[in-house]
């Protein structure tokens, strides 16, 4: 069991529901020393988790995926690992790791006897670290549509809204990819460079078998709409 954890925690997150009394209760008793911070704003995450190199054991994030991404682009390189407490509306990352999606059930895997801390492949762009995966065109569209009014109004299906929004606008473009010094030229509606299949609906992936720890990138280009 971890001696010391921080929780950064996103007030604006999707979820609505008592996460303070949460944690007390699942540590009440232990003897782990926690501490709790709470972002206010973007990047919050990101300089909190920087901070806390070299004094926690843990890091634990509850938010959704753009929290949890700000914390893992923090940790990038370092020796604390990092635990996802979902609390978003997709909570992408934690499903692809099967980490339960309730806040409760999650935090009890902190003190479990069978829980296991797992490498996890991190990308570049622009020297930036990013763990999910860096979308382009439609893709990218649809996320940055899906503004948080909308995902606190209708939950998940808010980016099915935006998908099919995006979609009446979309246009083709080229794309320049080079692939381990090979060079590609292809029209396409979105290109994505990601290290998970899982887009955060049961059921459903973009390509089977991507592999969160096989050390590669998966590349997919979206020739039509």
């Amino acid at each position: 069991m971890f001696q010391k954890i921080h929780f950064i925690l996103n007030p604006a997150a999707g979820q609505d529901e008592p996460i303070l009394s949460y944690i007390n209760k699942t540590f009440l008793g232990t003897e782990v020393d926690w501490e709790i911070l709470i972002t206010k704003k973007e990047d919050d995450a990101l300089k909190m988790a920087k901070s806390l190199i070299g004094k926690t054991d843990l890091v634990a994030v509850y938010g959704g995926d753009g929290s949890v991404m700000e914390v893992a682009q923090a940790l990038f390189k370092s020796k604390v690992p990092m635990a996802i407490i979902p609390g978003g509306t997709a909570n992408v990352m934690a499903k692809e790791l099967g980490i339960p999606t309730d806040s409760q059930a999650a935090l009890a895997l902190l003190t479990s006897e069978n829980a296991a801390i797992t490498a996890i492949d991190m990308g570049l762009m622009n020297n930036i670290p990013f763990m999910l995966r860096v979308n382009l065109g439609l893709l990218a569209d649809m996320v940055i549509q899906t503004d948080r009014q909308m995902k606190d109004t209708f939950g998940q299906l808010a980016y099915g809204i935006t998908t099919v929004q995006t979609l009446l606008e979309v246009n083709p473009a080229m794309y320049l990819i080079e692939i381990d010094g090979e060079i590609f030229e292809e029209s396409g509606v979105a290109l994505s460079v990601t290290n998970s299949g899982n887009i955060g609906v049961e059921g459903f992936s973009i390509l089977p078998d991507i592999n969160v720890s096989d050390g590669l990138l998966d590349v997919i280009l979206m020739n039509h709409s």
